[in-house]
């Protein structure tokens, strides 16, 4: 499968190309600075560099892939609107080419029908939210992109990152219960992996955890 992998050079991005070329998967990364990217080679690995609200330079990334998995996130240094401005030029792009299968990645803060965060939850959710409170929204608003276009998109959510060195178990449920404390990237990474293989439509907004 050749996969477009959006936002590869991150803590999550960088762990999934690995991930994803290990398993024998030819790998087109998408990244705002190469440099950052200049350790992982692999003869199965193109990387792009460009800004990802750039419709003309997501449409050259998205050239000749089967599936695309976008790991995009907010920092303190992002524009407010990075996240959806990027979807809306993903989607351009998935659409101009004829592909359908989109995974993206955010966090448990995004809510949908059928969750039922507990008081935790809902007061962490509320903190961030009043902390950044233009990018928290920001993150519902790529969901929203993806809700209007006509894509097979699944939006895997995912509660703080903890780091380790190899896929253990994990639970993912369709919807967020309680209050989930971490997941590790490995995991993370092995899931995103997996709702990009299957040829099935999965639930559009599961949770992982563990």
């Amino acid at each position: 499968m050749k996969l477009l992998i959006v936002g590869a050079s991150g803590k999550i991005g960088r762990l999934l190309t690995e991930t994803a070329l290990e398993r024998g998967h030819e790998v087109r990364g998408l990244v705002l600075d190469s440099s950052k990217s200049r350790d992982i080679t692999d003869d199965n690995l193109t990387v792009v560099e460009g800004n990802a609200t750039d419709t003309a330079v997501m449409n050259h990334a998205a050239q000749g892939v089967d599936a695309v998995i976008s790991v995009l996130g907010h920092n303190r240094y992002t524009e407010v609107e990075m996240q959806s401005n990027a979807m809306r030029a993903l989607v351009a792009a998935m659409n101009k080419n004829g592909i359908k299968r989109l995974v993206s990645l955010t966090g448990t803060g995004v809510y949908t029908a059928g969750d039922m965060p507990n008081l935790l939850e809902r007061a962490l959710t509320g903190i961030l939210t009043f902390v950044d409170t233009k990018r928290a929204q920001d993150g519902i608003k790529h969901v929203e992109v993806l809700k209007d276009s006509q894509l097979d998109w699944v939006v895997l959510r995912t509660p703080k990152h903890r780091s380790g060195k190899k896929v253990t178990s994990y639970e993912v449920t369709p919807r967020l219960k309680g209050f989930k404390f971490y997941a590790r990237r490995p995991n993370i990474v092995d899931y995103l992996l997996v709702l990009a293989e299957t040829s099935e439509l999965p639930d559009r907004m599961p949770v992982i955890s563990g």
